[in-house]
């Protein structure tokens, strides 16, 4: 008797713990299930600034803390509009389940312990030229994610990823490179040359030729200077080397009296080769001068 007694208050210390059932058959837990639940869910868009033909990654992160496993899992994240799909992936994973029609990542399931508490996603599209000037949103929420041994479905109550917006740049829009290459370069050349060369003509220093002295006319009647001023010296230096300077460096003041203009000429430099042919002239005429004194000495003894 004492048996029984202690196998009946078994029965009704572990019924406490059980779940019970109402007339319509629904399961009746003794705790509320949405308790064991507890998780996040995040997207994030990389790179950023966003421009006009980039490739972009949108990485979705769902994370289980809770204390039960997720069965049936299914995340929506759809790829964003004015994008392009290019690829998805999971990666260290053997199960890469995307619809980029449907947008649904199939998880399938998620432990609450160890290395199958975490998952992430990797959807990679190209933003065209449609979206330019207009906000990207990427976006990411629990399509179904069911408690294990529950059989609860708490993808109303799961708090979704906080979309990350954007706005899709032309290229060259933004901030610059920074300032320019600074002022330029400096004041100019400077002021120029200097003075000119001198007056003109002005009246001589001293007595000039009396030819047309009296009536004042000044044209002289040198058949190498000419009324014109041009010199026929001049010409003639002129003829004599191409390769030198006009000889005709200036004109100073005319003479006085006559009025007969007076000019600074400057001859040809001499060459190199002229300068040794003139010495070795000298020095023969010196030789010749010296040999011919002696010649005198030894002939009068």
């Amino acid at each position: 008797m004492k048996f029984i007694t202690k196998i009946l208050l078994l029965l009704v210390f572990l019924s406490s713990f059980g779940v019970s059932y109402a007339d319509n058959d629904t399961v009746v837990y003794p705790i509320d299930p949405a308790t064991l639940y507890s998780g996040s869910l995040t997207v994030q868009i990389n790179p950023t600034p966003i421009h006009v033909n980039d490739t972009i990654m949108i990485i979705v992160t769902a994370t289980n803390t809770g204390t039960a496993d997720w069965g049936q899992l299914k995340i929506y994240m759809p790829v964003p509009k004015g994008t392009q799909f290019v690829s998805f992936v999971v990666p260290d994973r053997n199960l890469q389940n995307y619809d980029p029609d449907t947008g649904i990542w199939n998880v399938v399931q998620m432990k609450h312990f160890d290395r199958g508490q975490q998952k992430t996603a990797i959807l990679t599209v190209k933003v065209l030229p449609s979206a330019a000037g207009k906000k990207l949103r990427a976006t990411a929420s629990f399509n179904t994610l069911i408690l294990e041994g529950y059989g609860i479905n708490m993808a109303g109550q799961a708090s979704n990823a906080r979309a990350d917006v954007q706005t899709v740049l032309i290229k060259g829009d933004g901030p610059g490179d920074g300032p320019g290459d600074g002022p330029g370069d400096g004041p100019g050349d400077g002021p120029g040359d200097g003075p000119g060369d001198g007056p003109g003509d002005g009246p001589g220093d001293g007595p000039g030729t009396t030819d047309n002295a009296n009536n004042g006319n000044t044209n002289s009647q040198d058949p190498l200077i000419h009324s014109n001023g041009d010199s026929k010296v001049i010409s003639e230096l002129n003829n004599y080397t191409n390769s030198q300077p006009s000889p005709l460096t200036s004109q100073s003041g005319g003479g006085g009296g006559g009025g007969k203009k007076v000019y600074d000429v400057s001859l040809p430099s001499i060459s190199k080769n002229d300068f040794y042919s003139y010495l070795i002239a000298v020095l023969l005429i010196i030789g010749m001068i010296v040999a011919g004194y002696y010649y005198g000495i030894k002939k009068e003894d």
